[in-house]
């Protein structure tokens, strides 16, 4: 175990100098897994951001956290912290770990923020798919999708391309669930949608209608082509649960100028370490409500009673986003009571309001 801890301490001091260079901040990550490794957690590599450099672990259990925190408490402006129960606990059968507590109870200095990698994966296969066909009128829309393996992360991605107007075709070996999760999906999809997710049979159904055939699933040697005539020439291939050719299927695509596109996160953690400064300030955000002369003042973000006035700030507002219908929404104020409301306020506030 100490030869883990001794290679975090090294990384930090790497981290560091690199800092100290181009002065920027510094962010951990902080994730957990199901799938159990004979190690105590695995590095992710050091990234850099126009703001931050930042690098991580993925822990199996949480027997580790404590010794860790101490370690890395204090040394990042930022400790982002995976708040999906998936990892297994060692100690209690049947049980999954909580890493978000246990970080909390120890990290004392830095600042917390919590996310959840299943939707980081999410997102970065969703806009890697939106760049595939960015130059298409429709995108993804009307797109023929497979998604194989439809655990936490297949599922949501289904659910995301159908409401992008995709139609998707999933797999799963437990027909049974397979067939729920078309209900579901089809059940919860916006009512206007007319994109369908169906149940698929890989050792029955053609793989060449697909535009993209996606792998979710946590097995290996998934797919198995005896041709590779079996796939649409253009399809896009993109593998997320790491196992989805066997390796002959796999130097065969190589052979004949098929890619097989590994999901890369980097820009999804990329994106939610820039936003987690965005996050800070909106934590510190306060909702207040303010009478003044005639009016009250609310901020953006609280319900208004009718007539309130949301603004950006009520101390000292220069945005008027609108003035409350009492039933959540906005009323339709003419021009000349915007004109009225801002004169009014300038007469306070001595200085310029201005409706959206």
């Amino acid at each position: 175990m100490k030869k883990y801890y001794k290679e975090l301490k090294r990384k930090i001091e790497i981290i560091n100098k690199k800092k100290k260079i181009k002065k920027k901040k510094l962010a951990f990550f902080i994730s957990n897994t199901a799938k159990f490794k004979n190690v105590p957690f695995y590095f992710t590599p050091i990234r850099e951001t126009k703001n931050f450099y930042y690098f991580g672990i993925t822990l199996f259990n949480d027997i580790f956290v404590k010794e860790i925190c101490k370690i890395i408490d204090g040394k990042f402006n930022t400790i982002f912290v995976d708040t999906e129960k998936k990892s297994l606990n060692l100690k209690k059968k049947n049980y999954l770990t909580n890493v978000e507590r246990a970080v909390k109870e120890n990290i004392k200095k830095s600042y917390l923020k919590f996310y959840k990698a299943n939707d980081l994966t999410v997102d970065a296969a969703e806009n890697f798919l939106e760049l595939q066909f960015k130059k298409e009128i429709r995108n993804l829309g009307g797109k023929k999708i497979l998604i194989i393996g439809v655990g936490n992360i297949g599922f949501k991605l289904c659910l995301r391309l159908i409401e992008r107007g995709a139609n998707v075709e999933i797999y799963r070996r437990d027909t049974g669930k397979l067939n729920q999760i078309c209900e579901l999906i089809n059940f919860i999809k916006p009512a206007g949608n007319k994109s369908r997710v169906k149940p698929f049979k890989l050792s029955k159904n053609k793989l060449s209608n697909f535009d993209v055939i996606i792998c979710c699933a946590k097995g290996t040697n998934i797919i198995k082509l005896k041709k590779i005539n079996e796939l649409n020439r253009k399809v896009i291939l993109l593998d997320i649960g790491k196992g989805m050719f066997n390796q002959n299927t796999l130097y065969n695509l190589s052979k004949n100028n098929f890619n097989v596109f590994r999901l890369d996160v980097s820009a999804s953690l990329d994106m939610e370490v820039e936003n987690s400064e965005i996050f800070k300030l909106l934590e510190k955000k306060k909702y207040n409500v303010y009478k003044v002369g005639k009016y009250k003042l609310v901020s953006n973000g609280l319900l208004g009673q009718k007539n309130d006035i949301i603004v950006d700030n009520v101390k000292s507002p220069k945005i008027i986003f609108g003035v409350c219908d009492g039933k959540g929404d906005f009323v339709v104020t003419s021009k000349q009571k915007k004109n009225n409301i801002t004169k009014d306020l300038y007469k306070i506030f001595k200085k310029k309001i201005s409706f959206v």
